[in-house]
């Protein structure tokens, strides 16, 4: 069962940089929503650690770093999304280019 749980932490790992990618190609013509999607992209990057960091602790390879840095990469990501969320809502009331 951990080995399918970790195996669905790699299809998010996968996920979170097909996200970032699409992100960072937006960055160049985002005009005035520059910061929303760089805070995006950095978002997609802590997400794609964490996973990675979760699923290699499911597979038994544990190394310190991805064991002691799992949780503060969530949180950070987690921030970052809140702040991705504030800003689509500031959006709705002054749209983007």
């Amino acid at each position: 069962m951990n080995e399918i749980l970790s195996l669905m932490n790699v299809v998010g790992a996968l996920c979170f940089i097909v996200a970032f990618r699409y992100a960072w190609k937006i960055i160049p013509r985002s005009g005035e929503s520059l910061g929303y999607w760089i805070i995006f992209s950095f978002a997609m990057v802590m997400g794609f650690a964490w996973s990675l960091a979760v699923s290699l602790e499911g597979f038994g390879m544990v190394p310190s770093f991805f064991h002691a840095a799992a949780t503060p990469l969530l949180a950070v990501a987690a921030a970052d999304l809140i702040i991705c969320s504030i800003l689509s809502f500031v959006a709705l009331t002054r749209p983007f280019d």
